[in-house]
């Protein structure tokens, strides 16, 4: 057995996600075994370059995925904008928004973060063994300067209570587990090393990025349900339960002196608002961090699997290009402290992209609609993008926007139905949001879908359906409020 007792120096861990585009509040814990792996090969570097044979037998030893023993910590995140921090006005429409997420450890320990990383099956003898001493005494970090680390080698499990126990998944296993960057199994010796020390410029000229280096895959990692929580925190973040059956409660948008209600253009800007305004309110309210499926938030900080969190959709009730309402549909109920959170929300504030405030009046419960022909009143952003490829020497089209959208359909509804899709302008609609940088912007059409039978909403469908894109009407029927 090996062990690496990992300590970090500074008190912090700084790492975004390496297997995924991601958000600036996540944070890669534990540190994929890629990011270890790269480690080791640095400190290798820096302690001379010494046994290279030798020292390959040990990355091999060490590409297996390890487990992992940390302490009960949780992710957490300052903002700070440059101008401010500069003295100097910010620029209109710019975003100077700096977010550095960190990893905190529990208060009641001891000031700095120990971490323990363990190979079980790694035997070695006293010349690996004292290779590995010294090519660890040589790192200084895991991620950057702001994650300084010291890393000792044992050769037995550390006596430590609280630790949680981070184990690797099996290969064909159908859970879901943390997705992290590991080894590829048939990438070992001296081309393990080779593309463990390819530069961010090698990995460009070769068209990949330094965010999937050749020679890696993904595994999962099983995690605990309180995973990145303090006890105490967990304790009272537990999910309420559903006390209120599933819903569609109405903001309506009023008018605030001069200014104008915002464009349906900007419903994702607008449903974001909302939601973090939500958000606020909760934690405000009970005076404990937001739940989960409230955040539409999984256990590891990643978007929420599954559709069981809120629908967030601003609509124009006069058909026309302004925001008079915000729908909110809890497609599996709520508790009664996330129904009043949400409505004693009483104003949205973001006066870098709207003028003024915009105040809101709760407006009480919509029935939901109801039809056979449905239209988009908002456009579906697709959730991936569509591919060419030459089969048998003609040129097709693979994950067709009419494909993608019919899947989307059968998932929603359970049911098959006819899709006609229509060309959308994606000027005429925002497709990112405030506070989330989305990488490159998916495609939107407008569509009209056509059942057997009456079917009954909402039907909400694509990416971003939770902030308002993608919501459907049917033309043959609309809904009231009751």
């Amino acid at each position: 057995m090996l062990v690496w007792s990992i300590e970090y120096t500074a008190g912090s861990f700084h790492a975004p996600p390496w297997v995924r585009r991601c958000g600036p509040d996540e944070i890669e814990w534990p540190p994929s075994p890629w990011r270890l792996l790269e480690a080791l090969v640095t400190g290798w570097r820096a302690a001379g370059w010494e046994d290279r044979e030798l020292f390959l037998t040990i990355l091999d030893a060490l590409a297996d995925p390890p487990l992992f023993l940390l302490p009960r910590s949780m992710a957490a995140a300052s903002r700070h904008r440059y101008g401010a921090i500069a003295g100097k006005a910010l620029a209109v429409g710019r975003d100077d928004l700096a977010v550095d997420s960190y990893l905190a450890v529990d208060p009641d320990r001891a000031p700095r973060i120990r971490a323990y990383a363990l190979w079980p099956a790694a035997e070695f003898g006293d010349e690996q063994r004292a290779l590995v001493q010294r090519c660890c005494r040589a790192i200084a970090h895991l991620s950057g300067r702001d994650s300084g680390c010291t890393v000792f080698v044992g050769e037995s499990i550390p006596f430590e209570p609280g630790l949680v126990r981070v184990e690797p998944m099996l290969p064909d296993a159908h859970a879901i587990g943390l997705p992290r960057l590991v080894a590829a199994r048939d990438v070992r010796g001296f081309d393990l090393l080779e593309k463990l020390s390819c530069s961010a410029g090698a990995l460009q000229c070769r068209g990949r990025s330094r965010w999937s280096p050749e020679g890696a895959e993904q595994i999962g990692y099983r995690i605990e349900s309180d995973f990145l929580m303090v006890p105490e925190q967990y304790d009272r973040i537990a999910n309420p339960s559903a006390e209120m059956s599933p819903m569609i409660v109405r903001m309506l948008v009023l008018s605030s002196g001069d200014s104008r209600k915002p464009l349906m253009r900007d419903a994702i800007l607008i449903a974001e608002l909302f939601r973090a305004a939500v958000m606020r309110r909760w934690s405000d309210r009970e005076g404990t961090p937001v739940p989960l499926r409230l955040a539409g938030k999984d256990n590891d900080g990643s978007s929420r699997k599954g559709h069981d969190h809120p629908y967030f959709l601003p609509r124009s009730l006069a058909s026309g290009e302004m925001i008079d309402a915000i729908d909110i549909w809890f497609p599996r109920g709520c508790s009664h402290a996330e129904f009043c959170a949400l409505r004693s929300v009483e104003i949205l504030r973001e006066h870098r992209r709207f003028k003024g405030d915009i105040p809101l009046q709760f407006n009480g419960k919509v029935e939901s609609p109801e039809g056979v022909v449905w239209k988009t009143a908002t456009p579906i952003m697709l959730e991936r993008f569509p591919k060419r490829k030459r089969i048998d020497g003609v040129q097709r089209t693979l994950d067709a926007p009419h494909e993608q959208i019919q899947q989307m359909v059968r998932r929603a509804v359970g049911v098959a139905a006819h899709v006609h899709i229509f060309p959308c302008n994606p000027a005429s609609v925002t497709r990112e949001r405030l506070r989330k940088d989305e990488g490159r912007l998916l495609p939107v059409y407008h569509a009209e879908i056509r059942f057997e039978h009456h079917v009954r909403g909402p039907i909400v469908l694509g990416a971003m359906a939770h902030f308002g894109l993608g919501r459907l009407e049917p033309i043959d029927q609309t809904s009231d409020v009751s």
